[in-house]
């Protein structure tokens, strides 16, 4: 079976993974799922079940980095524009341009560092909604009640 990138978003609910004696198999075919754009819902039935610690390792911190990750690369693209096209930087000197980007790289670059994985997953989660307020501020006033989106 050949795994291909969706065309539109996809979302595969597993429900009670925790359930699954041996979930590893389901955990490394999720990944891989993940890794091509399907979204992922899991259910736990009770708290810290079988799997947590693997879903938490292999699923959730990467899905979360890659995220912030992807959402660096837009704050950064959007402070770089705002500032050429309000001619406050030239081009030889973009990179004063990202300053609120590179100070959030610097964090996520620390959350690396961090060995708990649960402080871990509390920075990510932090950063994430950090950036969203810096992209959201780069958002005319007249698209924002929109999501930012035209």
């Amino acid at each position: 079976m050949v795994l291909r990138e969706p065309e539109r978003p996809v979302t595969v609910v597993v429900d009670g993974l925790d359930q699954e004696p041996a979930p590893r198999p389901l955990i490394e075919l999720l990944d891989r799922l993940r890794r091509l754009g399907f979204r992922l819902l899991i259910v736990f039935r009770t708290e810290g079940g079988t799997g947590w610690t693997a879903v938490r390792d292999v699923l959730l911190t990467p899905a979360l980095e890659d995220h912030a990750d992807l959402l660096l690369t837009s704050l950064e693209e959007r402070e770089v524009d705002h500032a050429t096209r309000r001619d406050i930087v030239g081009s030889g000197s973009l990179g004063s341009a990202s300053e609120v980007a590179d100070l959030r790289r610097t964090e996520r670059r620390a959350i690396d560092g961090v060995s708990d994985p649960q402080e871990r997953l509390k920075r990510l989660r932090k950063l994430i909604k950090a950036l969203r307020a810096d992209i959201l501020a780069h958002v005319p006033p007249s698209l924002r009640s929109h999501g930012g989106q035209a």
